[in-house]
């Protein structure tokens, strides 16, 4: 079986980590599976990828303060940065041939990217089953539906999708009913409950060990995610500790993220020499293994913060 799966990916870094542990679980599951996964993740290539998993990388797009898109790191129009993200994803739809495509979130794609692709596999390959993932709250109810309503995404789940797959629970948010999905919509909704990411690497006291903290001693993780938006939640924390006698500030591991700002990102590294018992890294695709490092043992905490 082959599945392909599109994840836009403009911001942060949520949605590859959540599509990357999806193809994971499926690679696990579904034997001969292969997964071709379409992404603009500009850290795709640093995260470990499971056998059965190959990639192609779209062209980067950025987003700005106010929500507008443009090219990342070409020095092109925005339009052309789609256009050819676009024709690359319709080409790789025609040559894999996919028994299934996987859309992350956006029903026609970012900015109508998808819709040559989603086309073609309707006239051309019908018997590709097209299938939307959607994590649970996407924003307010009211905000989502002025959204779908504005950009007819009702219409094309209706006309072009054969199921939705929530990340989610009925019982803690109902997209049906908050999202006043229509009922042929309604009707194709599934919902598959909460990804747990395992703990994969050095067990908790291994980590402790290797930053020599003791097994009950405190231990302090701040990351702000991808980063590009993070940096006062980091520069929050570092003020706070000048209010703490030195004899009381924790061991810490700061992840700033692999997109906070150079500059922002070297005032991290500046602060942090202040403090021995500070360590700063830019990325890690360990992250389930450093919260459960954090953890105390046995406790609720040290149990449940690695189920993201």
């Amino acid at each position: 079986m082959r599945l392909m799966v599109y994840s836009h990916d403009t911001f942060g870094l949520g949605n590859i980590r959540r599509m990357l542990a999806i193809c994971k679980h499926l690679l696990d599951t579904v034997p001969g599976l292969s997964v071709l996964l379409i992404s603009g993740s500009p850290m795709l290539h640093s995260f470990r990828l499971p056998k059965g998993l190959d990639y192609i990388k779209l062209p980067c797009l950025g987003r700005s303060d106010r929500g507008e898109l443009s090219a990342k790191y070409l020095g092109t129009e925005t339009d052309e940065v789609l256009k050819l993200r676009s024709d690359l994803m319709l080409s790789a739809a025609t040559n894999f041939k996919p028994d299934l495509l996987l859309v992350d979130k956006k029903p026609y794609g970012l900015k109508g990217e998808l819709k040559s692709t989603l086309e073609y596999l309707t006239e051309e390959q019908p018997e590709t089953q097209i299938v939307l993932l959607l994590r649970d709250i996407l924003d307010s109810p009211e905000v989502t539906t002025h959204e779908w309503q504005e950009q007819g995404y009702y219409q094309a789940i209706a006309s072009l999708y054969s199921q939705v797959l929530v990340v989610g629970m009925p019982e803690i948010f109902d997209i049906r009913s908050e999202y006043r999905l229509p009922h042929n919509v309604a009707q194709k909704v599934r919902f598959c409950g909460y990804i747990r990411r395992e703990v994969t690497g050095k067990g908790r006291n291994a980590l402790r060990q290797e930053l020599k903290v003791a097994p009950e001693a405190p231990l302090v993780l701040v990351t702000p995610g991808g980063g590009e938006d993070g940096y006062r939640l980091v520069e929050t924390y570092l003020k706070g500790l000048a209010h703490l006698p030195s004899d009381r500030i924790p061991k810490t591991v700061i992840i700033c993220g692999p997109e906070m700002p150079p500059l922002q990102r070297r005032a991290v590294y500046h602060a942090a020499t202040a403090y021995p018992q500070m360590q700063v890294e830019e990325f890690t695709d360990k992250q389930p293994d450093w919260l459960h490092g954090c953890g105390r043992s046995g406790d609720f905490n040290g149990r449940i913060q690695h189920d993201l």
